[in-house]
């Protein structure tokens, strides 16, 4: 078992670590545009696998000292905010390519709601995945 200052530091590198691999794998990711990429293999990369891959991070990283609520917790968080990043600057940068007459009110309104549910999406998965990807120490009951 590790003391309180220990677990808050464990916390911040894991979360460090996640959002910096998570990073990493949007900006590729925002090298080309969804459609470039092709949805199917855009969202498996971008909702599943890198939320996926930053969920088993903080679980393995965070391992059998801390439960799985907040594991799950801080994973969903952490994917979910990057996952909102990337989705909000994408839709600008798509957005200012596209001439519409739509006002700039309902523009940001569909942003936003778009942004949120792509959050929800890949915090649940990294969440999930926080939960089960663990690291037992030896001796340490499961």
């Amino acid at each position: 078992m590790v003391n309180h200052s220990d677990r808050k530091q464990l916390v911040r590198g894991s979360v460090a670590l996640a959002v910096l691999v998570a990073s990493a794998c949007y900006l590729v990711l925002a090298m080309r545009k969804p459609h470039e990429w092709g949805l199917t293999l855009w969202s498996g990369l971008a909702l599943a696998l890198i939320p996926l891959l930053c969920g088993a991070i903080i679980g393995k990283r965070m391992g059998g000292d801390f439960t799985r609520a907040k594991r799950f917790k801080t994973a969903f968080c952490v994917s979910g905010l990057m996952m909102a990043i990337y989705s909000g600057i994408s839709l600008m940068i798509v957005r200012s390519g596209i001439d519409s007459s739509a006002s700039a009110t309902s523009v940001a309104v569909v942003g936003l709601f778009v942004s949120a549910v792509y959050a929800v999406i890949a915090g649940t998965i990294a969440g999930i995945a926080s939960a089960l990807f663990v690291r037992h120490e030896k001796g340490h009951k499961r």
